[in-house]
Parts: structure tokens; sequence; C-alpha cells
């Protein structure tokens, strides 16, 4: 798989399935940094965080994994649901996230941020699709702005999630909805810890847009507690980070790329106003303008009906 990926000239490679049995995921990750690539993923709760860290993880995705390494009792747990695999009692995904909850813990919090510097670790959190999909049964999307722009294929997808939390259980409990999700990615940033902002806008996602969802992204780090500025860095100065770019992508300095959002407010005083755009700058040259851009919208909806 990593031959065929190198053939394709891939930037990164993204382990998808979080059920990869931990013998498997780990040498995957292993053999594609031993081949110079930046490496994500989904984690298998069947793999130490650390662990994975170590065999060259560049950052992981979403708050789940990085929440089960803040576990005093994350070996203990880990080794469980490998010895119960298979039986008649397998652990589920509930219990572990229960039991994760209830062995949070400061100073292996402290051990795993140092972990995750040393090797250059990052976290995506993805905030605000967890906090789409942990509100899907109280909140009306059918009348959202941007639902004008999905078509009907992936309109369709996000029914089929959609439905699926209307016939939950309303005693099952929400794993998108845990309160220490938020303080814990500010906790990490404020270590020390690079985030990166990523919305995870895809077809299956229901009722997360793309653009927009990375907008609000920003937004839940600033009511998390981040600063404006701490929450751009994670959308600017960061991802270029992630890539070995960092000289020629984040910055605004002579000599940089200059691709460029200019806005019609500032977000360091309000993180929303990153919405406001003026005009759009690739490569040192202006590609649209706020009359294009309201343009495009509109010929897209008018598409739609």
């Amino acid at each position: 798989a990593l031959d065929s990926l190198e053939i394709l000239g891939v930037d990164y490679v993204k382990i998808y399935d979080s059920t990869l049995l931990f013998d498997l995921f780990l040498p995957i990750v292993e053999q594609a940094s031993d081949r110079g690539y930046p490496v994500t993923g989904h984690m298998p709760f069947e793999v130490m965080f650390s662990e994975s860290i170590e065999k060259g993880l560049s950052a992981t995705e979403h708050i789940f994994y990085a929440f089960k390494g803040h576990s005093a009792k994350e070996g203990e747990i880990t080794q469980e649901l490998i010895d119960r695999r298979g039986s008649d009692n397998p652990m589920g995904f509930l219990e572990v996230l229960q039991r994760v909850t209830d062995s949070q813990d400061d100073e292996t919090a402290q051990a795993l941020y140092q972990t995750m510097i040393e090797h250059g670790n990052g976290i995506i959190p993805t905030l605000h699709i967890m906090d789409v999909l942990a509100n899907l049964k109280v909140r009306n999307h059918a009348d959202d702005e941007y639902l004008d722009y999905i078509g009907p294929g992936i309109r369709e997808t996000y029914e089929g999630r959609y439905q699926a939390a209307l016939n939950a259980p309303d005693d099952q409990p929400n794993i998108y909805d845990l309160p220490e999700y938020r303080p814990l990615v500010t906790e990490m940033m404020s270590n020390g810890v690079r985030i990166y902002a990523g919305s995870d806008a895809g077809p299956y996602n229901t009722f997360v847009y793309p653009g927009i969802s990375l907008h609000k992204e920003l937004e839940i780090f600033v009511e998390s507690g981040f600063t404006p500025a701490e929450a751009l860095r994670t959308a600017t100065i960061n991802p270029p980070a992630f890539f070995d770019l960092q000289e020629k992508y984040g910055q605004v300095i002579e000599g940089f790329t200059a691709d460029l959002l200019l806005l019609d407010a500032n977000p360091l005083t309000d993180i929303s106003n990153t919405q406001q755009i003026y005009r759009v700058i690739i490569n040192g040259e202006l590609v649209y303008d706020r009359d294009e851009l309201d343009g495009m919208l509109k010929s897209q909806v008018a598409g739609r009906k």
C-alpha cells in the first residue's frame, strides 16, 4: 500500500481504519515515517498513544485518542482490550471511553505532553464536528444556509447519520459531548503541544460543511480558552510546519509564498472576523474579490434550484 502511495506522489499518509489491529497499525506508522511521510491516523484503542508517537506518528486525528493517552490506566485498559478481543465479552468503544474518563491524571498528562513535544507530535482535535454530531437530535439543520451548496448525493449521506442519531436511545452516552474535551485541547496548547485546525468535513459527516466548518473550529478554540492569535496559528503557522514548509508558508514575511486572505475586520479582536473575506490572493496574484466570491455562491445556489 505504501509503495502505491509513493508512486502516486502523496504528501502524507493518514491511516483511516481505527479497527486495525495494533500489530498492523504500528508497522504502518513506522514504515510510513521511515519513507519520510508525515503520518496521522485514527489510532486503534489497542495501541498505546505514546507508542504510536515513538513509532513516528506525526499527529493524531480527533481528541479521542489523545484523551486515552491522558489516562493513568491506559496500559491496563489497552491490555484488557487485546485480551478480550474475539471473546464473548469484547470491550466496546463506550466502555473504553468511560474507563478512560474515570482515570484522567495530571501527572500522566504532563508526561504525555513531553513525549509529544520531543517527537514533534501534534493533534487535530476536530471539536466543531463533535459539537455538531453531539447535537443532531436537538438542532434543526433544515434551514442551514450552507445546505444550499450541498448536492443531493451528499445530502443523502447526511440523512443516514442524522436518522441514526434520531433513533439512538435517549439514555445512550453521547461520545461526542464529554465536557473534558475542550479544556483538554487548551491545556495541550498551553503546554506546548502543536494544535492543527481541521474540520473533518466530508460526505458522511452530517451538516459539517466545507469551508465554514474550519472557521467554526477556530471559534470553538477561542470559546475553549485560546486567544484569537493562538487560534489563528492552528490554521496558518502550524500546518506548514507539519509538512516542514515553515520557511515558505504561514507568515507574512518577504520571500514567503503570498497566499493571503484580506479581511474587512480584525480577527484578533473577534475570531469570527475570519469570515469577513474581502479578497483572496494566491501565490501573489489576486484571484477573487468579494463580488466574484458572492457571484460564485449565487450561481451554486441557482444551479441547485
